[in-house]
Order: structure tokens, then sequence, then C-alpha cells
């Protein structure tokens, strides 16, 4: 595990891989959203876990998300980011997201994991995807590329 985000008792702490600790406010919350692919950036001002635990996982609380060895976000818990995604915004899976714009699902699931789809995060069971979310146009010139 790279990073944790833990909630314990009544809050959320970003447990770091050079083992500090961080107290997220919302614009560290985005940044996790949408960097966790280097989670070697993020530094804690909160303490320090590796002086009172071997590993991160030792921490006791609620994990409501954590980025893994291959550097992928994990959300376990929608609660994780609820301050910084839109309340009113509707989340569709890939399928539904798919079917709108008539393309596949593996298309749709590529997009997400490149960080195409604005506002799309992975969950523990699969990707959620704002259902406004423009569809990126095709970079190809004079191309148009249809669902097979």
């Amino acid at each position: 595990m790279k990073l944790r985000l833990l909630k314990n008792k009544n809050n959320i702490y970003i447990y770091c891989s050079n083992g500090s600790i961080m107290k997220p406010r919302d614009e560290d919350l985005v940044r996790l959203l949408t960097t966790f692919n280097k989670p070697n950036q993020f530094k804690g001002d909160a303490g320090y876990w590796n002086i009172s635990m071997a590993t991160m996982e030792d921490a006791v609380g609620e994990t409501l998300a954590y980025i893994d060895d291959a550097c992928k976000l994990i959300v376990l818990s929608e609660q994780a980011f609820a301050c910084v995604l839109k309340q009113d915004e509707k989340y569709v899976s890939v399928s539904e997201y798919a079917a709108a714009h008539d393309k596949c699902r593996a298309t749709i699931k590529n997009l997400c994991v490149a960080g195409k789809l604005p506002g799309a995060y992975k969950t523990s069971s699969g990707w959620l995807i704002p259902e406004n979310a423009p569809y990126p146009k095709d970079g190809r010139a004079g191309r148009v590329v249809k669902k097979k």
C-alpha cells in the first residue's frame, strides 16, 4: 500500500508512504483524485505513523480509500471524497456511459484509466462516471470511430 485515506474518530487522515500523516484539506483530496498515480508527492505535517507502527495498514480506523502497490486508487467509501464531489451530480457505470455514447465498455474503461473522463473515479466495484461528462473528441483527424 502506497497511501491510505483513513477515518479515525470523525477525523480523516492520509497516511503517506514517507511515514508522515496529513490532515487533508479539500484541495488535497482533489489532488489525490487527480494525481493518485504519483503517491510519493504526498507529505504530511500532522505527525509520523512509522514511529509507532511497522506499516500504515496497522493504523486503527476505517479505510475510506487507498493507493495500492500498482498505484491504483481504490475507493472503499463514497464518503471519502464527498466534500469535493458535486452532491447533485449523478454518476453512472461504465456500461451505462458506453450505451449513452454508443461505445463499447472496453473503450470507456480505457478512457477512465487514462484519466480522459473528467470526474470519473474507481470504486471497489468498478468505475463511476459523471453522467454529463463529455465524451473526449477523437484526436485522429478525419476519422470517425464507431462501436463495433
